[in-house]
């Protein structure tokens, strides 16, 4: 089944961002059937990679804010996030006052299905190479019990274990530096029940079905979700 999406004004800008250690390629099964919009699908790799200035302190707050000012993100836009892009998004529309439409994310870093939540000891472990050993990496990936997407995940682990030590450390800071609480709603929250990376929200929200990535495996049902509220 195709859908398309009606509802966006033409100088509308249609902002995509990733999750951790993903890339904009996530996106690229619901992406077929938006047309409408200028639309950005952010890298976030290169965006950090390229933030020569990035402060040492880095938060979702900080993180945001940046994006704002390359993007010129305004409130007529609307920022589509999966996991921890979902994250960055509410925070964006905390600033400016744009939609924000969370996928698989969250707006309680409670949320966060792990045990490692400490940005200093987690940049000790990046730092000493632990975090990024062959037994982290079988560890991460042995419990994964979603056939569906476990080529996915076990390719998003891969990543992690080459992926630059400071914009790793930057993506953990992103979703674990504490920040001031949100003070207000997305616009709307798309989640599966059998999401073992971040746990299902206690707001209202649409289920669909799979796992964390149903973006990828159940687009159809994702863009219908979208739909409801636009």
């Amino acid at each position: 089944m195709v859908y398309s999406l009606r509802i966006y004004p033409k100088n509308m800008k249609l902002i995509f961002i990733h999750g951790f250690v993903e890339d904009h390629t996530i996106f690229n099964e619901i992406r077929k059937t938006i047309t409408q919009g200028d639309q950005i699908a952010l890298d976030l790799e290169t965006v950090l990679r390229e933030w020569h200035d990035a402060p040492e302190d880095l938060d979702v707050v900080k993180m945001a804010s940046y994006l704002i000012q390359q993007y010129k993100i305004t409130a007529q836009d609307c920022v589509i996030g999966h996991s921890m892009g979902g994250w960055i998004a509410s925070y964006i529309k905390e600033q400016v006052g744009c939609k924000a439409i969370l996928l698989a994310s969250f707006t309680d870093q409670k949320k966060l299905i792990t045990p490692l939540t400490n940005p200093t000891l987690i940049k000790y472990l990046i730092k000493t190479g632990i975090f990024q050993s062959s037994v982290i990496e079988w560890f991460l990936k042995k419990d994964y019990k979603f056939k569906e997407s476990k080529q996915l995940y076990d390719g998003l682990i891969d990543g992690l274990v080459k992926l630059d030590k400071k914009i790793l450390y930057q993506q953990f800071q992103i979703l674990f530096a504490k920040v001031k609480p949100l003070s207000i709603t997305p616009n709307l929250r798309v989640h599966a029940r059998k999401d073992n990376i971040v746990g299902f929200p206690d707001e209202e929200f649409i289920e669909v079905s799979g796992d964390h990535f149903s973006l990828v495996y159940y687009p159809e049902q994702v863009i219908d979700a979208i739909r409801k509220i636009v």
